[in-house]
């Protein structure tokens, strides 16, 4: 049977049919609009847009590269064909995809399928201010999702046939088991492997923060091979509290190209800035010579000024979340560093202070600041 609305979608009753009203009803209507004669050209592709601040999906028509030096590095890759820019609002060379692939889940969704279901979003998402897709939170239950897809998503088509790899137009039932896929067993699938990232928290430069008008500290997901975990900054002030973590400066690719190639004058920029963050490398070395140390208390000239946003993440793999991260930099920024500059200059005086930043400090500093109902126990 098929739907008296679009006219378009087939099912095999009407029970299949009400199962999929809750997805269908979101294009339905609109479908008329985006048939083969309301197309702007015969190379736009119609697609299904997950917008990051609404929880209603829509169709849209992406176009094509319009020369071949716009195209991306990898012209055979699928999502070189199409331009994303006007939708996920960044630059196409930042446009990543991730592949769910319906043909390989006919079992489960019972099926045959002649398409593969792209995921385009950004590439910087997890670090980059991008908010969780509310559009795909509100169609999943699992709160994990929010962390995995941030900003806007595009679900596209592409030729399952691998000599052919041409994008091809989406549908309404297409969107239907895709998500069926991406929730039910992309995800389940993903979390049932041994563990492969860990759930951290990033803390946004000023200048991006404001930009995008979010919070500084964001919750993200964090692959284990990402360089935090080898390269990364340990807080030996956190540590005294029981929550290791590690820390590590994500620069945007323009600042990774000019690697050291910073001069004074750039330094003094208003690009640089001390990360909210840097706090939690408070010198609070107390042995040898620390009664004469004048850097006790203070943060390491590496950290006062960065460029880029600031990803945390716990040595030991344990969750972090955003509102942790956030209640710890204000400890370290107030109770702690008020500790240890009010030592005295003697060993006996400093070795006190930094004893005092402890975990019953620490817990304390959170009921006194109505802080603790948001922040988990450690």
């Amino acid at each position: 049977m098929t739907c008296i609305g679009c006219k378009v979608t087939s099912y095999c009753g009407r029970d299949h049919q009400k199962d999929d009203w809750q997805l269908h009803k979101h294009f339905c209507k609109s479908f008329e609009s985006f048939e083969d004669q309301h197309r702007p050209s015969q190379d736009h592709r119609r697609a299904i847009l997950l917008p990051e601040e609404k929880a209603k999906p829509r169709f849209i028509w992406v176009p094509p590269y319009q020369s071949s030096t716009d195209q991306q590095e990898d012209p055979d890759e699928p999502y070189a064909r199409l331009d994303f820019t006007d939708f996920i609002d960044d630059g196409p060379n930042s446009t990543q995809t991730s592949l769910v692939i319906l043909g390989d889940y006919t079992s489960e969704v019972g099926k045959n399928l002649d398409q593969a279901v792209y995921l385009a979003c950004r590439s910087t998402n997890q670090f980059d201010g991008s908010q969780p897709n509310k559009c795909l939170v509100s169609l999943c239950a699992d709160g994990r999702v929010a962390r995995r897809y941030k900003g806007p998503i595009v679900l596209f088509g592409m030729d399952s046939k691998i000599n052919q790899r041409l994008p091809l137009d989406i549908a309404a039932v297409d969107f239907s088991l895709a998500l069926k896929v991406l929730l039910e067993h992309h995800f389940k699938s993903m979390w049932a492997e041994p563990q492969k990232e860990a759930a951290g928290v990033v803390v946004l430069n000023s200048r991006v923060a404001d930009a995008r008008q979010v919070s500084p500290f964001g919750d993200v997901f964090v692959p284990l091979e990402q360089p935090i975990f080898k390269d990364g900054k340990k807080s030996a002030l956190s540590k005294l509290i029981g929550m290791p973590l590690l820390t590590f400066e994500c620069l945007a690719e323009e600042d990774q190209k000019d690697g050291d190639k910073v001069d004074e004058k750039l330094e003094e920029s208003d690009q640089w800035e001390t990360s909210p963050a840097a706090f939690l490398h408070l010198n609070v070395e107390a042995n040898g010579d620390a009664a004469t140390d004048p850097t006790f208390g203070t943060i390491p000239d590496e950290w006062s000024k960065r460029k880029g946003s600031i990803l945390v993440v716990r040595e030991d793999l344990q969750p972090l979340s955003a509102s942790m991260v956030h209640a710890l930099c204000k400890y370290a920024a107030q109770e702690a560093k008020s500790l240890l500059m009010h030592a005295t200059e003697s060993s006996d005086s400093r070795r006190k202070a930094v004893t005092n930043i402890s975990k019953a400090d620490w817990e304390e500093f959170l009921e006194e600041h109505e802080l603790a109902d948001g922040v988990k126990k450690l």
